[in-house]
């Protein structure tokens, strides 16, 4: 036996026995899911959210890339949702796109929909899915060979709108009215595009040929509970899944400084060598003097112009350094001064860009900067690019303050050295 769960108002459920309705109800108030799985052998439950059930937001980007997209969506939608993320199951996919831009399309549902029927599943072994109201109505109508259409759903006090536009799902709202009028203009206020399909009691249709293909379930009406459960039934091969290209929220993953990482080994240590006198032997203590002696000894050898020794090690890291610069290696021969001015020549005083730290490493430059958005971040670097003075300009660890953006930018100098 097959079970289909609707969410709208209610709970609302239906039982097909060889593909014929057997019983149907609300959950809660008749049944428990429970009760169902152990009076009925159920095969297969396939819950359908309704679109009052689904949050769907549109988000617009200030460039197309969607590994971008995902790298920045989760700090975006926190905001746009009455409940945390990691209570909802959250879809988004491209609604549209241009070179430098993109705007998507966000689905989401309580992931509370699920747990029941996920606990149920292990002890019953069912066969579970779990799709949306729009989605199935665009899959409804995809197969009609329009890449745009509208669709007009009404269910007893229920419309459901989705508009398709280039194979696209572009717009899905529900609304709960007593009076319900068949006006497309005001239904679709953004005006409507290739043929408009409705799904409900023909009464309600002024003309007949405003419909290019009705599809009317009133009069053989199988469910008395929605007309959803008759669409169902009347076509079970079709998917209540997402018919195009969709995303999922990337996972959280832990980001590992390795400055941070360092910077603890070496406290750590610093604490081991503190601490070692407590530990060690008077012979281990003098076996470490011998060793300091023999230290100070092998660097006398191969530094014999230094008469001072404070730090060996320090010293001899010092002078390797220093046989580096006089075998060539590249330094930059512009001061902090003159590099700042190059930033400064290069963004103008109209993007709004702060760098907060600037490091020099040989021809390597490192700043840590701050700006308002994640469009001036583009702008800003897009503008250093252009700078005939740095190369290989590369922006990373992006991450949003409550007054500002911060990012790093990581570049190379172009000029004489020496």
């Amino acid at each position: 036996m097959k079970l289909i769960i609707y969410l709208r108002e209610e709970s609302y459920f239906l039982l097909l026995k060889k593909g014929v309705v057997h019983t149907e109800g609300i959950l809660g108030s008749e049944r428990s899911p429970e009760d169902l799985c152990k009076e009925y052998a159920i095969s297969a439950v396939r819950i359908l959210i309704s679109r009052s059930k689904t949050f769907l937001r549109t988000v617009s980007f200030p460039f197309s890339s969607p590994s971008k997209i995902s790298l920045v969506l989760e700090e975006e939608l926190r905001s746009l949702f009455p409940l945390p993320l990691d209570q909802l199951t959250v879809r988004w996919h491209l609604k549209s796109r241009k070179k430098d831009s993109a705007t998507i399309l966000v689905s989401a549902w309580e992931k509370s929909f699920l747990d029941p029927w996920e606990s149920l599943q292990k002890t019953y072994r069912f066969s579970l899915s779990i799709g949306c109201e729009q989605d199935f109505l665009f899959n409804l109508f995809r197969s009609s060979g329009h890449t745009s259409y509208d669709v007009i759903f009404f269910d007893s006090r229920y419309l459901s709108l989705i508009s398709v536009r280039k194979g696209i799902l572009s717009m899905a709202s529900s609304s709960f009215t007593e009076d319900f009028s068949f006006s497309p203009e005001t239904l679709f206020p953004e005006g409507t595009s290739g043929p408009l399909y409705y799904v409900g009691p023909s009464s309600l249709l002024p003309k007949k040929e405003l419909i290019p293909s009705p599809i009317l379930l009133d009069v053989a009406s199988l469910s008395r509970q929605s007309r959803i459960f008759d669409l169902l039934t009347a076509y079970p091969a079709i998917s209540t899944s997402s018919g195009f290209r969709t995303f999922s929220l990337r996972s959280r993953t832990l980001i590992i400084n390795p400055f941070m990482v360092a910077l603890s080994f070496l406290y750590l240590a610093f604490l081991l060598i503190l601490l070692r006198p407590l530990f060690l032997l008077p012979s281990a203590k003098k076996e470490a003097s011998l060793a300091s002696l023999k230290v100070e000894e092998t660097f006398r050898r191969y530094f014999p112009p230094v008469s001072r020794l404070v730090n060996p090690v320090s010293q001899a890291e010092e002078k390797v350094r220093g046989f580096h610069q006089e075998k060539g290696t590249l330094v930059s021969s512009l001061s902090p001064l003159e590099i700042m001015r190059a930033i400064t020549d290069a963004i103008p005083e109209t993007v709004p860009f702060r760098v907060s730290r600037l490091t020099l490493h040989g021809t390597t430059l490192f700043l840590a900067c701050d700006t308002h958005s994640l469009a001036d971040v583009e702008k800003s670097a897009s503008l250093l690019r252009k700078s005939s003075l740095f190369q290989g300009v590369k922006v990373s660890q992006i991450s949003f303050g409550p007054e500002a953006v911060t990012f790093t930018v990581v570049m190379d100098i172009l000029h004489d050295t020496e």
